[in-house]
């Protein structure tokens, strides 16, 4: 197992608080792009609600693999917390334990 030595503690490869620190950023900043990306398609009229928005914005995360199926979720959670919008029910079963 590779361990990284962080101001004397040992953390597993990806792990370190820098690490974490920069996925929680990327996902912040994903879930922000979501919100315009979101407003665009149902303002285009590309989709006919606010939670079918969410789930075509959820399908292209699914699709590009820039992160975690977990991350995915965490993001249109808070895209969903940030518009004040439902969250779609099929985001909800998949949705982690909390």
């Amino acid at each position: 197992m590779a361990l990284v030595e962080v101001d004397g503690r040992y953390y597993s490869e990806g792990q370190t608080p820098e690490d974490i620190n920069a996925q929680y950023e990327l996902c912040e900043d994903l879930a922000h792009q979501a919100t315009a990306y979101c407003k665009r398609k149902l303002a285009e009229g590309v989709v006919g609600s606010e939670q079918a928005a969410l789930k075509r914005f959820f399908k292209g995360l699914q699709e590009k693999n820039w992160s975690t199926e977990q991350q995915n979720i965490w993001i249109v959670r808070r895209a969903a917390a940030l518009l004040s919008w439902k969250l779609p029910e099929a985001i909800e079963l998949t949705s982690p334990q909390e």
